[in-house]
C-alpha cells in the first residue's frame, strides 16, 4: 500500500496539473480546501494543512473514501460498505467498525465531510472534497476531453492501493479501473478522430498513441495508430509501433497479432520498401533509413503529459492480472444501464419506427460450466443490448425470461426463437463462451427468428482470462454492425457473399459516405466518410473499395489511397468472393482496365443479384466500354423504390445518357417523363431532359422546360441550361437553334452577378462554341487558371484559331511535362488530343483519344459527344468506329 499526505510526483506535478486544467475542474464552485487525488498514487490534502496521518494509517478508512469519492455521489446504505470492507466480520461488528471509520473521517477532515442519514445511509459531502476521478467525470460529461486525460494521466484508480480480506472490493476496485480505462480510451479516440477530421494528423497521431498506451493489447487501437502514422506518411514510424505491439502481446499474454493485423504490417513492409526504391526515403529526412529514437514520453499527447513516466507501462498492466470474480462488479455496472420492467418476461429497450424490425437477444450460454464466466458472459449479453439501445435498434432483451444462469445454459436455439417469435422479432442474436487454457472465446451469430436460418456467423472472439476487456467492447459493436448492415438499412441488403458486417461506428460512416454520394454532397465529403470507417474498422474492406472509387476527387489524399490500396490488396486472399471481386474490379476502374472491370462487374451480379452496388458498378461499366444498351437493361433492372439507389440522381443521368448514345432518343425521352413523374420538384431531374429534348430539335419544348425548371427549388444557372441545350442542337445537327442557344446562355451569363473573371472565362467558352474565336482567345487569356488543363487545353484550343499557334505549342509541351509526372489516373492525354485536332494532327489526336480510353476515360463520361473541340472528328471513319456502341 503506497500512501501520503504530501508528496512531490515527479510524474505529474501538481503546478502542472492546475496549469492544464480550470479552476472548476479543480475546486468546483466552492474552492473546496480538501483535494482526494485517486489516479496513480493516492494522495489527501487539506489547506490550511491538518494532519492527515492517523486517517491515512487505516487503510479501510481510505477505502471508505474512495468508494464513497470515485462512485456514485449519492447516499450509500452501511450495511453495503460494511460487507464491502469488513466481509470477515459479522454484521454487528462490522457496522461497528464502520462507525468508526466514519468518525476518523468527520474528525480528521470536519464534521460536515459526511452527510449521514440517521444508522442507514452515508454519503459525501461533494462541496467540501474535490476528487480528481470526480473532476474526470464532469469533464467528459463536459466534452473537455483534454482536462479529463490529463487528470487521469497519473496513473489507474487508486494503483497499488489493496486492503486485506475483502475480495468485494478489490472487485469493486478493478471494475472501477474498467470504467474509467474505457472512458479515457473513448476520450483519447474521439480527440484523435477530431484532429483527423481538423487534418491536423500530428496531433491525431499522439492522440492515437495514447489511446494504445491506454489499452495497450487492443489491436482496433493498434490498426487505427498504423493508418494514421501512414496518412502522415510516418512508415517507419508504422513499422516501429507495430513490432512493439507484437512483442508486447508476445511478453504478456504470449499472443501473436491477428491475421488483419499482420496483413496491415506486411502491406506498411511492402509500402516503404516501395517509397525506398523510389528514392522517398522513410519520410522523415533520413536517407539512410535511420530514425531519431523517440522516447516513450514523446507519444503521449503535450496536453495531458507531466514529466517523464517510466513507470507507466508496467503499472498500466497491473490490472490485468486481477482474478475473474472482478468481472462481476463490471457486469452490475453494465447491467444497470440496461432498461428492463420487474417482473416482465420481455422488454423492447427501444423505441422502433413502424415497420421496423425488433431484434432478440439471448443470453450467452457458457459451454464448460465455469461459473466464473457467468458474469463475463452476462456482461457481454448486457454490453450488446446497451450497443443496440443505443443505436436506435428495437431490442429484446431475452434476459429477462431466465430464471437463473442454469437455465440459460440448458436452452436451445429453437426455445429461444420461440420466445423470440412470441415476442414479436425477427432476428435473434445469441451464442456460446467456453474456456480453453488461460483463454475466454466467444462465438456469436445471427439468426432468422422465424426460420432458424443463420444469417452471419460472427468471427470468432478470444481474450486472455486475465483481460477480458479486450474483447467485450469487440463484441457489442460486432453485433451491432452485423445487425445494422442486416437490416433495413440504407445498404440493404447485405449480401451473405460479403466477407463480414463491419462494426456498428464504422458501418454508420461508410452509410454517411453513401449518403454524401447519394445527395451530392461537398466534393470529397463522401471520401471523408469512408476514410473514418477505415480508421475505426480496419478491417471493412467495402469502406476502402468505395474509398479507391473517390479517390480521384481528393487528390491532396494520394498517400492515404496508396496506402489503402496496397492494404487492401494485401487483405485480398483473406476475404470473400463479393468483396475480393468487388476489390479487383475497383483496382481495374483505377488503373483504366474497363473491360476487365466489366467482366468482373458482370460476375458480381450472378453472384449477389440483389446486392446493389453489383448493379452499379456493371452499369457503370457497361457505359465505359459503350455497351449502352446492357447499361440501360442494368439499370432499368434494378430496384430503384427503396434503400440507397432511391434517391442516387446519378442513375436517372446514366440511363438518359445510354438512351441517348444508344440512338434511343424515343426511349430516353419516355424515361425522364418517368422520372419527372416520380420527382415533379426535383432541379436536376428537370434539367436531364434539356440535352434529350434538344438533341431531338424541339426547341419551343426546350425553351418552355428551361422556364419550367427555373422555377423549382434549388434551381440556379439558367446560363448553364441553355449551353446543355446547344450541345445537344448541334449533336442532333441543328446549328441553327445550338447557335441561338449558346447566344443566349452568353446574354444570361452578362447580365448575371458573377464574379467578373468567371462571366469573362465562360462567356469566352460560349464564343468557341459558337466559332467566334478572336472574342473567345481575347476573354479565355484574360481569365484562365494557367494551372488548370482542361482550362489551358481550351484556351489552346481557341489560340490556334484565333492564329496564335505558338502559344498553342508551348500549351502542348506544358501538358506533356505534366503527364508524364502524373499516374495514369491522375491526367487526362483526351485535353492534348483536342489541341492536336484544332492544329491539324489528326493522326495524333486518334492515337491520343485511344489512350485515354484505355486508361479510364471513357467518352460517354467525360462529354466528348458534345465537345466543340471534337467537330472536324464528327465524320472521321476511325473516331466513329472508336465511338460506336457496343453490342
Amino acid at each position: 500500500m503506497a500512501l501520503c499526505a504530501h508528496v512531490a510526483y515527479d510524474r505529474a506535478p501538481a503546478a502542472l496539473l492546475v496549469d492544464v486544467r480550470p479552476a472548476s475542474l479543480l475546486f468546483g464552485e466552492y474552492a473546496s480546501v480538501i483535494r482526494f487525488q485517486v489516479f496513480g498514487t493516492l494522495e489527501l490534502r487539506v489547506e490550511p494543512e491538518v494532519d492527515t496521518r492517523s486517517l491515512l494509517a487505516q487503510s479501510k478508512h481510505v477505502a471508505l473514501l474512495g468508494c464513497l469519492l470515485v462512485g456514485s455521489h449519492g447516499l450509500h446504505r452501511r450495511e453495503r460498505l460494511a460487507a464491502l470492507l469488513w466481509p470477515e466480520l459479522d454484521t454487528v461488528r462490522a457496522r461497528n467498525a464502520l462507525s468508526k471509520a466514519v468518525h476518523n473521517i468527520r474528525r480528521t477532515l470536519g464534521d460536515d465531510v459526511l452527510i449521514l442519514r440517521g444508522n442507514d445511509a452515508i454519503g459525501i459531502n461533494v462541496e467540501r472534497v474535490w476528487c480528481d476521478a470526480a473532476a474526470f467525470d464532469t469533464a467528459v460529461e463536459r466534452g473537455e476531453l483534454k482536462e479529463a486525460l490529463a487528470l487521469y494521466r497519473r496513473g489507474e484508480v487508486m494503483e497499488g492501493f489493496s486492503i486485506d480480506g475483502s475480495a468485494e472490493f478489490e472487485q469493486w476496485l478493478d471494475s472501477a479501473r474498467l470504467r474509467f480505462r474505457q472512458s479515457a480510451l473513448e476520450a483519447a479516440t474521439q480527440l484523435a478522430n477530431d484532429a483527423e477530421s481538423a487534418r491536423e494528423l500530428a496531433a491525431s497521431v499522439r492522440w492515437s498513441r495514447y489511446a494504445s498506451e491506454i489499452s495497450p493489447h487492443d489491436e482496433t487501437v493498434l490498426r487505427q495508430l498504423l493508418m494514421r502514422l501512414v496518412q502522415s506518411g510516418d512508415h517507419a514510424g508504422a513499422l516501429s509501433a507495430y513490432r512493439e505491439f507484437a512483442e508486447r502481446l508476445n511478453r504478456d499474454l504470449e499472443a501473436e497479432p491477428s491475421p488483419e493485423t499482420r496483413a496491415l504490417a506486411d502491406s506498411l513492409r511492402t509500402a516503404r520498401a516501395n517509397g525506398n526504391r523510389n528514392g522517398q526515403g522513410n519520410g522523415h529526412g533520413h536517407s539512410n533509413g535511420a530514425r531519431p529514437k523517440q522516447r516513450a514520453v514523446d507519444a503521449v499527447p503535450q496536453e495531458v503529459i507531466g514529466a517523464p513516466n517510466d513507470e507507466r507501462g508496467a503499472n498500466g498492466l497491473k490490472w490485468h492480472a486481477r482474478r475473474m470474480m472482478a468481472l462481476a462488479a463490471a457486469a452490475a455496472i453494465v447491467s444497470t444501464a440496461l432498461l428492463a420492467l420487474p417482473g416482465s418476461l420481455f422488454q423492447a429497450s427501444a423505441k422502433t419506427e413502424p415497420g421496423s424490425e425488433l431484434v432478440a437477444v439471448s443470453p450467452i450460454r457458457i459451454d464448460t460450466g465455469d461459473s466464473s464466466l457467468k458474469s463475463m458472459a452476462d456482461m457481454a449479453t448486457g454490453g450488446i443490448v446497451q450497443q443496440l439501445t443505443q443505436s436506435s435498434t428495437g431490442v429484446i432483451d431475452l434476459r429477462n425470461a431466465e430464471k437463473d444462469g442454469q437455465d440459460a445454459n440448458r436452452r436451445n436455439g429453437d426455445e429461444s426463437r420461440t420466445h423470440a417469435r412470441e415476442a414479436g422479432a425477427g432476428k435473434l442474436v445469441g451464442g456460446r463462451m467456453y474456456a480453453k487454457g488461460d483463454s475466454v472465446y466467444v462465438n456469436l451469430q445471427v439468426t432468422d427468428a422465424k426460420s432458424g436460418r443463420v444469417l452471419h456467423q460472427l468471427d470468432q472472439y478470444a481474450s486472455p482470462a486475465s483481460n477480458p476487456y479486450l474483447i467485450l467492447g469487440r463484441i457489442k459493436e460486432g453485433v451491432a454492425g452485423a445487425i445494422a448492415a442486416l437490416s433495413d438499412t440504407l445498404y440493404l441488403p447485405w449480401s451473405r457473399a460479403h466477407s463480414r458486417p463491419p462494426t456498428f461506428a464504422a458501418f454508420s460512416e461508410f452509410l454517411q459516405g453513401l449518403d454524401a454520394i447519394v445527395n451530392s454532397s461537398t466534393e470529397g465529403a463522401a471520401f471523408k466518410h469512408f476514410k473514418a470507417a477505415i480508421v475505426v474498422d480496419t478491417t471493412f474492406v467495402q469502406a476502402k473499395i468505395w474509398l479507391l472509387e473517390q479517390a480521384n476527387l481528393v487528390p491532396e489524399e494520394r498517400t492515404f489511397v496508396d496506402s489503402v490500396r496496397l492494404v487492401a490488396v494485401a487483405q485480398r486472399e483473406g476475404l470473400g468472393e463479393f468483396d475480393r471481386l468487388s476489390l479487383d474490379r475497383v483496382l481495374a476502374f483505377m488503373d483504366g482496365r474497363w473491360e476487365d472491370a466489366y467482366e468482373i462487374s458482370r460476375r458480381l451480379v450472378e453472384i449477389a443479384p440483389t446486392t446493389p452496388d453489383a448493379h452499379l458498378y456493371l452499369a457503370q461499366s457497361a457505359m465505359a466500354t459503350r455497351r449502352y444498351a446492357e447499361a440501360v437493361r442494368t439499370i432499368d433492372g434494378m430496384d430503384r423504390t427503396k434503400g440507397w439507389l432511391r434517391n442516387l440522381s446519378t442513375l436517372t443521368q446514366w440511363d438518359l445518357i445510354s438512351h441517348r448514345l444508344d440512338g434511343d432518343l424515343a426511349g430516353a425521352l419516355a424515361h425522364w417523363k418517368r422520372a419527372r413523374e416520380d420527382r415533379p420538384t426535383a432541379f436536376g431531374v428537370c434539367t436531364q431532359g434539356v440535352m434529350i429534348i434538344a438533341t431531338a430539335g424541339r426547341e419551343a419544348s426546350v425553351d418552355s422546360l428551361i422556364t419550367e425548371c427555373m422555377k423549382l427549388p434549388g434551381a440556379s444557372r439558367a446560363d448553364f441550361q441553355w449551353q446543355t441545350a446547344g450541345r445537344g442542337f448541334r449533336a442532333g445537327g441543328n446549328s441553327a437553334a445550338a447557335r441561338r442557344a449558346f447566344q443566349r446562355s452568353i446574354a444570361l451569363m452578362s447580365a448575371s452577378n458573377e464574379p467578373p473573371q468567371r462571366k469573362q472565362h465562360w462567356i469566352g467558352v460560349m464564343q468557341c462554341n459558337l466559332g467566334e474565336w478572336k472574342s473567345a482567345y481575347e476573354n479565355l487569356r484574360a481569365s484562365t487558371d494557367s494551372t488548370d488543363s482542361a482550362d489551358r487545353g481550351t484556351l489552346a484550343v481557341a489560340a490556334v484559331h484565333a492564329g496564335d499557334t505558338a502559344f498553342a505549342k508551348a500549351t502542348l509541351e506544358w501538358m506533356e511535362e505534366r503527364d508524364r509526372r502524373l499516374r495514369a489516373r491522375d491526367r487526362d492525354v483526351s485535353e492534348r488530343a483536342f489541341v492536336h485536332i484544332a492544329l491539324g494532327n489528326r493522326k495524333k489526336a486518334l492515337s491520343l483519344l485511344r489512350q485515354a480510353m484505355k486508361e479510364g476515360r471513357a467518352p460517354s463520361h467525360n462529354t466528348w459527344y458534345a465537345r466543340f473541340e471534337l467537330e472536324p472528328l464528327r465524320k472521321d471513319p476511325t473516331f466513329q468506329a472508336m465511338i460506336k456502341p457496343q453490342r
